[in-house]
């Protein structure tokens, strides 16, 4: 088998890329057993998502027969509690230290006093090549 080398460029033994597209249209075509319609697939997705949908709501059904009316209700209470946190609070708070981290430490790594920082930290033996790696991420985040 030889492969070939995608490039515009003649250089060496390399093809250009409409030689490597003749060249690889020019080879037989291998069939495969069971080509998996891309319909069947998003139809298998959504029934493993309504599944889950389903048991989800059985086990609501399961905890409302098992436990009573007043200990559902404070059960679906307590859920609702919970789901209210998750997306009123925490979502909300990871946004925006996600959105201001990146302009806080381009601002104190911009600071005169930050280098003196990273080499008191060196001098202790503490390793700081990790840290400028993702200070250096966070400074080319375009925001």
């Amino acid at each position: 088998r030889r492969y070939l080398r995608l490039s515009e460029e003649r250089d060496g033994p390399g093809l250009s890329l409409a030689a490597a597209f003749r060249a690889a249209a020019s080879q037989p075509r291998r069939r495969t057993r069971c080509a998996v319609p891309p319909l069947l697939w998003d139809a298998a997705g959504w029934a493993i998502l309504w599944g889950v949908y389903l048991v989800c709501a059985l086990s609501v059904v399961v905890y409302a027969r098992l436990l009573g009316e007043d200990e559902t209700e404070v059960m679906l209470q307590s859920w609702f509690a919970a789901l209210g946190q998750t997306f009123l609070l925490q979502e909300p708070a990871m946004l925006i230290v996600f959105a201001v981290v990146p302009h806080v430490a381009s601002f104190v790594f911009s600071l005169p006093c930050s280098l003196g920082v990273l080499n008191a930290l060196d001098d202790w033996g503490v390793s700081v090549e990790v840290l400028e790696e993702r200070v250096g991420l966070l400074l080319d985040c375009e925001c």
